[in-house]
């Protein structure tokens, strides 16, 4: 089980919001493209999803860029120990639409 604590995410975070080619992420453009576009669309106080995330640099960006909340759904359980995110198991993730 993957362990995300808080320090870890809100350093991720403030590495995020000082230089974004900073956070250790897979992807070199395209990971900065997500920075670029949760900026630029204004996500500030929305809530959202990533999905299929080893390690939390998309969801640091979408904090840093002012999201009130983010989801990751993985296949490999994730403790998360942090206020602005939770975990969803992904094979959980088709029962949901059956509640």
């Amino acid at each position: 089980m993957k362990n995300w604590s808080r320090e870890f995410i809100d350093g991720m975070i403030k590495t995020a919001k000082r230089n974004p080619a900073d956070v250790p992420r897979y992807y070199e453009g395209e990971s900065l493209a997500v920075h670029a576009a949760t900026k630029h669309y204004n996500i500030k106080g929305q809530i959202g999803a990533v999905i299929g995330s080893h390690n939390p640099w998309a969801e640091a960006f979408v904090l840093a860029n002012g999201a009130k909340h983010v989801t990751n759904i993985e296949y490999q359980k994730t403790f998360i120990d942090h206020p602005q995110m939770d975990f969803l198991y992904a094979l959980d993730l088709p029962s949901l639409r059956e509640k």
